[in-house]
């Protein structure tokens, strides 16, 4: 096998990727396909079955699921494909035992997986007992009985299991995967391939000389072959193995000394294979990308959920009615299903309404969807892909207007098609720009348009969306009786595994499982729970968390046993304690390293800790608040740490300030570690630099800055002092960028944070600077901003004055009739109008009225501006009939 870390020649490289893709070429092909168009997305998954005797394969199969696994997961995220993996160590229970229904489950298991790999040392696996005399009767042996049970079930399926009733459930189950048909492994390579295509298939061999390493005899027994009669059949079953995979293009066989080269065997076999299938670049597109990762997201929520029609119903109602130009609520406390809900439904409605255009959005789901820029961003190219038409450019500057016109156009251009959007989970958008307040989602939509919004209980969003008064669809928790249905299909269905009815039970009645996210996390943990025999007392350990928080504690707690304790500690803080996450290589690795672990150390912890983390856009971080809350509440709340939070954010800081070059992750990161440790003289001093000023106060960031200075200047620091200082020394100004348009961004941000003299001393200087280099219309723009800041504080007479050579020149330069002298002839009249020129003032805004009308369009924030102020000057002239008329519109 090739050693961990060593790297092979390019050439090597290269030749073995070919030899793959000439040996899997079918399935390649098949896959790579998938995902391009929109519903493909489901044919980018490698679902991986892990087959081999189970007493003496417990190390490989460990090595696999905490070593392999998480770096063969991480290469598939970066190419937007799926990666799962079946371990069924522990799916023979009681109830399957009585019903003798373990083997069918194992070959239905193999069916669904479209990828398998199966090991062998010397060990044959569970075969009839009866079998080793050569006697065909069956021996009163409970296993015996248990087997033959199991083959008479199975063979009902799976016909050609009758010729194999002499062999172990391990070899079964490699000749389910060679050849689902007929389970025969002696085709000739030229006889015609009846049926089904082989999946890809890999063998490994551990060689019996390992046993011969292991100390003691007790160990080496582990190792040995059950008996003559399993020996002899094992050598024929490994001599028909490599006699297929001669010939067989889809099957390969690798032979191993230990179980960490066997794992490292594995790890690069399966990373040429998807090199083949998916090479880096052949990643969708971004449009493409963005829907895979949301359609992935509800391939999860479709498993476990067992549908509720009085929900689905009143959806279906409320889509269908005539009055739907408001939103419809779905709400509920976290975890309660809200998700699960809508992906349910929406898979139901295509199916039912294959007609209609339906736009399904996860919060969460992509680190795009959190921010709601990006979210109408997608939303606005999804449907003109979908539909047709529309700008194939879109305004990123202006996205509310852009998302209300693609909207606006939807009836046009849909030709009777409806468009349903469907945006979950409100409550995890990111907090910047106040988007919580939802001023970016219109009131009202066009009838052809019907909006479905999730966000939880007792949030800011669902106070919003309650004063705008929207109908709402409450969600309640999971009754008993769904709860054991719910049980059966996540198990089932996610790992192929089944508890006894009385473990079902037990979990099913405790009513801390009516809440949907409490049992799914509940549950996720009993399924990489290895040993069955103790898997009572893990029920009742994790029943005992009274909320979700705390059962991702008592994980946590369990991984601090599995692991070293200061590791996981320190892996999952600096998680915790970063604003946005952290990068897996360049960031969080760094950090790790700083405290001696190696990424060898704690990359498993990235897998195993799954039900708790996800990656958006390469960005680790925890999956939702109750995963946040377990982690404070065991590693700071105590106050048993040597380490506070305050220090973790301080050296989270440090360490973005000296390692990181990437200047948006600086620009994230750096000063809000500063704002939340309290360091204000390091926080001073970093926003203080005009280059990073210029970054920070842009759309993207500028709330982040006005929270920054806040803080600063209750701990008395002065804004204005401190960036005349800067400009004094003009230490650090933004590459590329001129005086003039750094001191106009300067003038904005002070006028924005009611810092009037110091905005209107950065405009001053601004506008000489254009002067000097005969920038006319950015002198006209300056003035007009000064015009704005003068009428804030009162100094009307300098205010018309600036405001009217500001008109001057834009009409020298632009004309009577452009938006921006509409603009200052708007804010022109509401200063007449505060200095009683009436008749000036009904003169510039009925100018106004009629230039934005005409060059703007009537449905515009522009237009309303000029309508609300003309309807204050006929209040103020008594005609109140007008004034009403003008507040209407």
């Amino acid at each position: 096998g090739i050693e961990m870390g060593t790297k092979e020649s390019g050439g090597a490289a290269n030749n073995k990727i070919a030899a793959i893709k000439e040996d899997f070429g079918a399935f390649s092909g098949s896959v790579k396909s998938g995902g391009r168009r929109r519903g493909r997305g489901e044919d980018r998954e490698i679902r991986i079955f892990l087959s081999s005797p189970f007493k003496d394969m417990q190390e490989e199969r460990d090595l696999v699921m905490r070593v392999a696994l998480p770096q063969l997961r991480k290469l598939c995220l970066e190419r937007d494909v799926l990666l799962s993996c079946v371990d069924l160590r522990w799916g023979v229970t009681e109830a399957q035992s009585g019903a003798a229904a373990t083997l069918l489950m194992c070959l239905r298991e193999i069916e669904k997986c479209n990828t398998f790999v199966g090991m062998f040392g010397e060990r044959y696996g569970w075969c009839l007992k009866s079998k080793r005399t050569g006697a065909m009767a069956v021996s009163n042996s409970v296993e015996d009985e248990l087997l033959t049970r199991a083959l008479d079930i199975a063979e009902k399926e799976y016909t050609w299991i009758g010729k194999y009733r002499d062999r172990s459930v391990t070899e079964i189950e490699m000749r389910m995967a060679v050849n689902p048909d007929s389970g025969s492994l002696q085709e000739s390579e030229s006889g015609s391939a009846r049926g089904r295509e082989t999946k890809p298939c890999w063998f490994y061999f551990r060689d019996p000389y390992f046993a011969e390493t292991l100390e003691t005899e007790a160990e080496k027994a582990v190792y040995a072959s059950e008996g003559l009669y399993e020996h002899n059949k094992l050598v024929e079953l490994k001599s028909e193995i490599n006699s297929i995979t001669n010939w067989k293009p889809n099957c390969r066989l690798e032979n191993y000394i230990r179980p960490k080269l066997f794992c490292e065997q594995v790890l690069n076999d399966l990373k040429l294979f998807i090199d083949a299938c998916f090479p880096s670049d052949s990643k969708l597109s971004a449009l493409d990308s963005e829907r895979f990762k949301h359609s992935s997201f509800v391939k999860k929520l479709l498993q476990t959920y067992l549908p509720h029609e009085e929900y689905f119903l009143k959806l279906d109602k409320f889509v269908s009615g005539s009055k739907h130009d408001v939103p419809l609520v779905v709400s509920g406390p976290a975890g309660i299903g809200k998700s699960a809900l809508l992906a349910n439904w929406v898979e139901r409605y295509k199916e039912h309404h294959p007609e209609d255009v339906i736009l399904p959005i996860f919060i969460g789901a992509s680190q795009n969807s959190t921010n709601y820029k990006q979210l109408l961003n997608f939303i606005i190219e999804d449907v003109n892909d979908i539909i047709g038409g529309g700008n194939k450019e879109v305004n990123a500057h202006d996205i509310v207007a852009e998302f209300v016109n693609c909207l606006e156009s939807v009836s046009k251009r849909a030709k009777g098609r409806k468009l349903v959007i469907i945006i979950d989970g409100l409550s995890g958008l990111d907090t910047t720009d106040n988007a919580m307040d939802l001023i970016w989602l219109p009131l009202s939509f066009p009838s052809s348009v019907s909006v479905i919004l999730s966000t939880t209980s007792d949030t800011k969003s669902m106070e919003v969306l309650s004063r705008r008064e929207y109908p709402l669809l409450e969600v309640k928790g999971v009754e008993e009786a769904d709860r054991k249905s719910m049980i059966r299909t996540y198990l089932s269905k996610s790992a192929g595994k089944k508890m006894s009815e009385d473990q079902e039970n037990k979990i099913a009645s405790n009513n801390k499982t009516s809440n949907p996210r409490y049992l799914r996390v509940l549950l996720d943990d009993i399924n990489i729970h290895g040993s069955y025999s103790t898997l009572d007392k893990r029920i009742e350990e994790l029943l005992r968390c009274e909320t979700t928080a705390d059962l991702y504690s008592l994980l946590l707690t369990r991984f601090l046993n599995d692991f070293n304790t200061d590791c996981v500690f320190w892996f999952c803080c600096f998680i915790y304690c970063s604003r946005r996450g952290l990068l897996l290589d360049e960031e969080l690795t760094p950090l790790m390293e700083s405290k001696g672990y190696e990424f060898s150390h704690w990359s498993t912890l990235t897998l195993v800790l799954q039900d708790i983390l996800y990656s958006s856009g390469g960005l680790l971080k925890f999956h939702n608040e109750e995963a946040r809350r377990s982690v404070h509440q065991l590693f700071f709340d105590q106050g048993t740490n040597k380490v506070t939070e305050v220090e973790i954010h301080r050296e989270l800081g440090t360490f973005f300030k000296t390692r990181i070059e990437d200047r948006e992750r600086q620009i994230e990161e750096q000063p809000w570690q500063y704002f939340i440790s309290g360091e204000f003289d390091e926080l001073k001093a970093y926003i203080s630099r005009m280059d990073v000023f210029y970054k920070l106060y842009s759309p993207g960031h500028k709330y982040d800055i006005m929270n920054y200075w806040r803080a600063l200047e209750s701990a008395q620091v002065d804004v204005v002092e401190t960036y005349r200082a800067s400009l004094r020394t003009k230490s650090s100004f933004p590459e590329g960028i001129s005086d003039a348009d750094l001191l106009y961004r300067l003038g904005l941000f002070l006028e924005e944070i009611a810092k009037y003299t110091g905005a209107a001393e950065a405009l001053e200087q601004a506008k000489r600077n254009y002067q000097n280099s005969s920038q006319t219309l950015e002198v006209a723009k300056v003035d007009f901003t000064m015009g704005r800041v003068y009428y804030a504080i009162a100094k009307y007479l300098d205010a018309e004055n600036v405001l009217r050579k500001s008109l001057q020149l834009y009409e020298t330069e632009q004309g009577s009739d452009s938006p921006d002298v509409a603009m200052v002839l708007s804010l022109l009249g509401s200063l007449y109008i505060r200095t009683n020129k009436l008749e000036l003032a009904e003169s510039s805004l009925t100018r106004a009225l009629a230039v934005r009308e005409q060059k703007l369009g009537v449905n515009t924030v522009e237009v309303a501006e000029t309508l609300t102020a003309i309807a204050s000057l006929k209040g103020f002239l008594g005609n109140f009939v007008d004034a009403l008329e003008f507040g209407r519109k």
